[in-house]
């Protein structure tokens, strides 16, 4: 029976059997068939109340008490689940899995191992129970056992190694070892060029390490394969669109406009290129047709929209674009601090404070609310004195600290602000140390080659602050950085 008819059928009449107070006969089949519907949607407390009424009419009924141990681990209950699993001495894939779960939440990986080499034997082994292995280990953290697990599983499942090695490259990837998941591509679509989805998923990787030329020829591989896939144009585009090519780019989302069913993202992404060719208003009418062709409102394009409105000085429907982009998605960090920092631009301190307060509550490690209240905090110490003036000193140091923490010690200019704050308010000593990681970290060749443009040009910048910053401390100590 398909999810369909199980929707229809069986669903209504059990549900129809409650509201009503009556029994009605299901076959233990038909029960496992509706506790899945509630799993599907992570109703388990219902779903383990479905298998409860199929004991009552199929006492002993080995798969249902398996789905009853389930569930019970679902909702935290191990203890009952480990009761009712060591009862049942099932030894089906269903039941090792379970057992194999609890081992790992148990800690006890010996035993954990043991049940997996069971599985392994089963009869019952599939590509299937696999992914569900699979995802166990991941879910604990054993990424060494689910290497090991996978390197087995190719061998016990020759006709399914494709599927785990893809398995293996989403793994890596999680971890950021793209070069890993790459290679792994590579040797799948040696084995058969033909597979648009490979060309796909290695384009998107490339993309990740920044190598947009062999992104964009990996999607002309998978557009020769499927000419008018509309997500690989998409990613081409964006790869054109990193890459710097803005015209090129520009050409193929036109393109996807003219084919495409859903038109907002291609629109989206013309508006991205407007706006780095500073074509503003344009950007803004490519944004506003992708906000209207959406199929929901989108707190992203709104985003976009805010900024390229911002971009033309047009502060109002800036402020308006940010409004309905937070009533999209009313916890969207970077609408929340644009309107912060318009706030903060407008002097209007007690309502930038609050927003940025709201970003630390959803992001406590968000470095840029930190260093915006750190200059709040300043403003506010300028117009204050005695008791106060101290606090807000104090708590500028503060926001500074923190932002430099959550940057990793290795922002110049978050340094550079925090130095200059210790400086301000009277801690030489601390403004000489921080000035002496700055230059060493200016002076760093690996940290400037690792920067792009646009942050190399603010490096440079900052040295004449820097120099300010060494005759400033050397009068005060009478002595040279």
């Amino acid at each position: 029976m398909d999810n369909e008819d199980i929707n229809s059928d069986l669903i209504r009449r059990y549900e129809d059997m409650l509201r009503c107070g009556e029994r009605r006969y299901f076959d233990a089949e038909d029960i496992e068939d509706i506790a899945y519907e509630y799993e599907l949607s992570e109703q388990y407390r219902d779903a383990l109340g479905v298998i409860e009424y199929g004991l009552e009419l199929h006492p002993g009924n080995t798969d249902l008490l398996v789905r009853r141990a389930g569930y019970l681990l679902c909702l935290d209950r191990i203890d009952d689940a480990e009761r009712q699993i060591d009862e049942i001495h099932s030894h089906t894939a269903d039941a090792l899995l379970i057992q194999t779960e609890i081992a790992l939440i148990r800690s006890d990986f010996v035993r954990a191992m043991a049940y997996i080499d069971d599985l392994l034997d089963s009869d019952e082994l599939s590509l299937e129970i696999c992914l569900d292995v699979i995802d166990l280990f991941l879910d604990y953290d054993c990424f060494s056992e689910a290497f090991s697990f996978i390197d087995e599983a190719c061998r016990r499942l020759p006709k399914d190694k494709d599927a785990l090695m893809r398995e293996l490259a989403h793994i890596y990837e999680d971890q950021q070892k793209n070069d890993e998941a790459i290679a792994i591509y590579n040797k799948l679509l040696d084995k058969d060029p033909y597979s648009h989805a490979d060309w796909f998923d290695l384009a998107r990787l490339l993309a990740l390490r920044g190598k947009y030329d062999e992104a964009i020829e990996a999607c002309d591989f998978a557009l020769a394969i499927d000419e008018n896939n509309v997500e690989t144009m998409i990613s081409k585009g964006c790869c054109l669109y990193d890459k710097g090519d803005f015209q090129a780019a520009m050409h193929l989302f036109d393109e996807v406009i003219d084919t495409a069913q859903d038109k907002s993202l291609a629109h989206a992404m013309l508006a991205a290129c407007y706006s780095h060719m500073e074509l503003y208003e344009k950007a803004v009418n490519s944004l506003l047709l992708a906000i209207k062709y959406a199929d929901y409102p989108n707190a992203d394009f709104y985003y976009q929209l805010a900024t390229n409105y911002y971009s033309l000085n047009d502060v109002s429907n800036t402020r308006d674009a940010l409004t309905k982009a937070l009533e999209a998605d009313a916890y969207h960090v970077d609408a929340m601090m644009f309107v912060g920092e318009i706030d903060m631009s407008e002097n209007k301190l007690e309502a930038a404070e609050k927003q940025f307060r709201l970003v630390l509550t959803l992001d406590p490690e968000n470095a840029y609310a930190c260093k915006n209240l750190a200059q709040i905090m300043e403003r506010l110490a300028l117009s204050s004195d005695g008791e106060n003036r101290t606090r807000y000193c104090h708590e500028a140091i503060e926001y500074y600290t923190r932002a430099v923490e959550y940057m990793h010690h290795t922002d110049v200019e978050m340094l550079l602000s925090l130095a200059l704050a210790h400086f301000k308010y009277g801690d030489v000593e601390e403004a000489m140390h921080l000035a002496d990681r700055i230059e060493s970290l200016m002076n760093d060749p690996e940290i400037l080659n690792n920067l792009d443009d646009e942050n190399r040009s603010r490096i440079e910048s900052l040295a004449h602050i820097m120099d300010l910053l060494r005759d400033e401390l050397g009068k005060n100590l009478n002595t040279n950085l």
